[in-house]
């Protein structure tokens, strides 16, 4: 029997989750518990603009991995996207098209 950091009951050890470094070899919050404060926190994460880009992205890339494809998207850019920005990247581009700089023969 153990108990619960977060709800104070006394449970089984099968309701927590198994921790190297946790007291007795389990975690000190049973299951319940991890899972509400897991979902609380991914719900969070998932109401910032953010949040939202970073999980797309995240679920683009392993696809993308798993099917050896290559995948080079910025965060940076996703956040602060703006018609400057796409000129800014455009005359860069020119630029070094111009120059014959890192271009593959």
């Amino acid at each position: 029997m153990k108990l619960c950091s977060v709800c104070n009951m006394v449970l089984k050890f099968e309701h927590f989750s198994k921790s190297k470094t946790g007291h007795l070899g389990y975690q000190a919050s049973c299951k319940s518990c991890s899972q509400i404060r897991r979902k609380a926190y991914n719900d969070k994460r998932m109401m910032s603009k953010e949040g939202h880009i970073r999980n797309i992205l995240t679920k683009i890339k392993s696809r993308a991995k798993l099917k050896n494809l290559a995948f080079d998207l910025d965060f940076e850019y996703l956040t602060n996207y703006s018609f400057k920005l796409d000129l800014k990247i455009l005359w860069l581009t020119l630029m070094k098209v111009a120059q014959r700089d890192n271009i593959a023969h």
